[in-house]
């Protein structure tokens, strides 16, 4: 368990601040009215188009409309919207129009005319509201294919698409570094531009996935796609009456995610980025391997559709080829990693002997929503936050390509042709995409080592590994240093004034009318949910703690050369019924150089020992209380309640304000002093009222009485004697007043109540049976008529 300090505290504390988002307590009767009137006078709502694809539709529409002022048509909104089949001429005229512009320029392709063709329909839809009919787009398709490919001569066929190989891709990466004359601003471009190459060669992803893809008036062309609209509504939702936008939370980092909205920010930044030291991977007694794993956020995968996709990138041996050289060299020449002691240097990652599977390198959180690849202002070599865009990369590549002497282009598709191909022939029918991760290392079939990798299966399996003493619930001294969460102490403030509310008008809660008394009930079980989704939003934070120290230890011991070997034993646990001893020792057996006689001498133990073992009642095992006792919370909450109802409260009540108790964010446990001597009657039920004593006092004097013990038979534990006894005779009335086996020694016992005098007298359960006598051994006192 994490011991709690100060510093943990506030650690706790901010990360709840930063997760808790306002309550929405959803609209009101009015605001929805407000929602339906507005729903039925509006325009239909805009679609949700990409960015790209808005303004693609402004260009096409600005060559409408030089149509339209060459054909000498004064309103060119009109004559798009009487785009139909009897008019399907004026579609036919823009077609050939688009084949080649005042300035010389012409389609080469059919697909490009296919395309506009398409686009024109979109256009349509932005001020009509509705698509083209199927039989005007069917016939532009027609007049496209079937009579501007022969008649421009366009090309149907692809152009050759060259594709970058393996030995091609070694020696472009050789060429860079031993043979290449180009000068970049500071060495740390000639990285950045190094990584970029490695990672779509690797991922197969596109360059705007990695850098931003700047049009020269990107902002202009959307605001002129948003501003007019015939078909669409242009009515944005009123804050004040559907109340403020929702913040999106970061899963990283806790803060304000705004990647979504902001373009300069889809793009690879340092939260996509993680790197891990695994342990031996081979298992053969090697050295730790570095790894790291890359989160394309818009990467396109199957069928063009855009999912969020992890790929591994693993350690390499020669420095040149090895992508996670180049990230952690970044990582280092620029400040990024938190980890105190290897922020200067690579030689504390290379000298590690690993205790645990793996060990997580950490980023500062200044980082994370910064682009990994930052632009350059200046000669200098001034780094800015802003993206380094695609148009800087493609003319890099052009340089590199006439500088090798290509025959055809150097383009980021040479790398995403060459990607696919090595996943196409080497994981044809292997699972690519499987739960967002990329199941393939495209390195080693790409450099011919074959499609298996134990770093992969290291990976997959990260969070799964196991930690026995990784806390499991949350202290109570813990929850009340933390305090409650903002729902929390809404809901307290809100139920103690309507107890107030109802005990001045009722005299008590429970005496107000059915529905007073629903609603005060409903909301006590909405504040317990409150406090139980409290409760566990913690514990998900001191687990999280919990592993994010061990790792940081871990780290800190491979600084200091302190290898520790890993664990490979466990100490077992003790049973206490027999059958369930064997059954342990039988299937914990996992020696696996045994002859076949002895395999099958394994296996039918085994079946016995479980057979004997199925139909025996389990006793619970003696474990350490995971949470505070349910008396001294009892005695805690029957403290508050009667500082609630002193005459200091009750003064304060009486003027007709709400005033909050001096007390911490949330009540502490009162310190119980419990005698350890037990007395031979217990103490009557004392109250406040009778003695006039507090109620502190008068509830540790009833912790003095001794709970009865637990059930031999399952362990379960009861307040009450009675309750128990119920208990006990509900265990003994399957015998039917027959043989009974003790569960806790074995001994057979010929009734029930042989039973409980033998458990009585060597297991001390005298306290237990209140009675000696069992329910089913009852003979029922015949009626006085039959008398």
């Amino acid at each position: 368990m994490l011991p709690v300090t100060p510093a943990l505290i506030e650690t706790l504390r901010q990360q709840l601040h930063n997760a808790e988002t306002p309550e929405n307590r959803g609209l009101s009767a009015d605001a929805l009215r407000l929602v339906w009137d507005r729903g039925n006078a509006r325009r239909p709502p805009r679609p949700n188009e990409s960015d790209g694809h808005k303004i693609n539709k402004v260009r096409l529409e600005r060559r409408w409309k030089k149509f339209c002022a060459k054909m000498k048509i004064e309103n060119w909104k009109d004559s798009l919207k009487k785009l139909s089949y009897e008019e399907k001429g004026l579609g036919e005229a823009f077609l050939r129009y688009l084949m080649t512009d005042e300035n010389g320029r012409g389609i080469h392709s059919e697909g490009t005319i296919r395309y506009s063709q398409r686009a024109l329909n979109s256009l349509f839809q932005k001020y009509t509201g509705h698509a083209l009919e199927d039989a005007v787009s069917k016939h532009l398709y027609t007049v496209a294919v079937s009579e501007l490919t022969p008649y421009y001569g366009l090309r149907r066929k692809p152009k050759a698409k060259p594709n970058m190989g393996p030995d091609l891709f070694m020696y472009h990466i050789y060429f860079i570094w031993v043979r290449s004359k180009r000068a970049l601003h500071i060495g740390l471009d000639d990285i950045d531009d190094v990584l970029i190459r490695h990672l779509c060669m690797w991922t197969g992803c596109r360059q705007h996935e990695l850098l931003y893809n700047k049009p020269e008036d990107r902002k202009k062309l959307i605001q002129e796609h948003d501003d007019e609209s015939d078909a669409y509504s242009d009515i944005e939702p009123d804050p004040l009456t559907f109340g403020p936008r929702p913040i999106k939370k970061c899963d990283v980092c806790g803060g304000v995610d705004e990647r979504e909205y902001n373009p300069e920010l889809q793009v690879l930044c340092w939260e996509d980025i993680n790197i891990y030291i695994l342990r031996d991977p081979s298992g053969n007694g090697g050295r730790d391997r570095l790894v790291a794993t890359i989160l394309l956020h818009w990467h396109k995968g199957f069928k063009k559709r855009v999912v969020p996709t992890w790929f591994p990138l693993i350690e390499e041996d020669i420095p040149a080829f090895c992508p996670v050289t180049y990230i952690l060299t970044k990582a280092i020449a620029e400040g990024v990693i938190a980890n105190e002691g290897y922020q200067n240097g690579p030689e504390p990652f290379f000298s590690t002997r690993l205790n645990c599977k793996a060990a997580f390198i950490q980023w500062k959180p200044e980082w994370m929503h910064k682009p990994v690849f930052r632009a350059t202002t200046n000669d200098l070599g001034e780094k800015s936050d802003s993206p380094q865009t695609v148009h800087v990369f493609r003319n890099r590549c052009n340089e590199l390509g006439k500088e090798m002497g290509l025959q055809d282009q150097l383009s980021n598709y040479c790398y995403r042709r060459g990607n696919l191909q090595t996943v196409d022939s080497n994981y044809r029918t292997s699972v690519h995409y499987h739960s967002a991760l990329m199941n393939a290392v495209v390195q080693d079939a790409f450099l011919g080592r074959g499609t298996h990798s134990p770093m992969l299966t290291i990976l997959n399996q990260m969070g799964l590994f196991c930690d026995e003493d990784a806390p499991q619930f949350v202290p109570d001294q813990l929850m009340d240093e933390i305090g409650p969460s903002r729902a929390v102490d809404r809901l307290e403030q809100e139920i103690e004034r309507m107890r107030v509310s109802l005990t001045a008008e009722y005299g008590r809660p429970s005496n107000a009318t059915t529905a007073e008394r629903t609603k005060y009930e409903k909301i006590q079980g909405s504040l317990r949910a409150a406090r139980q989704k409290h409760r566990r939003n913690i514990e998900k934070l001191i687990r999280k703690e919990h592993f994010k120290r061990k790792n940081d230890e871990e780290l800190q011991n491979q600084l200091h050369s302190i290898h520790k070997p890993p664990e490979t034993t466990k100490s077992r646990t003790v049973y206490q019924l027999p059958e369930r001893s064997r059954v342990a020792t039988i299937l914990g057996n996992l020696d696996e150089d045994l002859s076949e006689s002895e395999i099958v001498k394994r296996k039918i133990d085994a079946i016995n020992a479980m057979t004997a073992y199925a139909f025996v009642s389990v006793p619970r095992q003696a474990r350490q209380p995971t949470r505070q006792p349910k008396r001294a919370k009892e005695a805690t909450t029957q403290h508050q309640q009667h500082e609630n109802h002193s005459p200091q409260a009750a003064q304060k009540a009486g003027t007709g304000k709400i005033v909050p108790a001096s007390r911490p964010i949330l009540p502490k446990s009162l310190p119980l002093v419990v005698s350890q001597e037990v007395p031979t009657t217990p103490p009557p039920p004392y109250s406040s009222l009778d003695l006039g004593q507090p109620a502190s006092q008068a509830i540790a004097r009833k912790k003095l009485r001794e709970s009865p013990p637990p059930c031999i038979f399952c362990g379960k534990k009861y307040t009450r004697r009675s309750s128990l006894w119920d208990h006990l005779e509900a265990h003994l009335e399957r015998v039917n007043g027959g043989w009974v086996k003790c569960p806790a020694c074995s001994i057979g016992c010929n009734s029930p109540e042989a039973f409980m005098a033998h458990a009585a007298r060597s297991h001390g359960m005298s306290n237990g049976f209140r009675r000696p006598r069992v329910k089913l051994l009852r003979v029922e006192r015949p009626d006085s008529k039959d008398n």
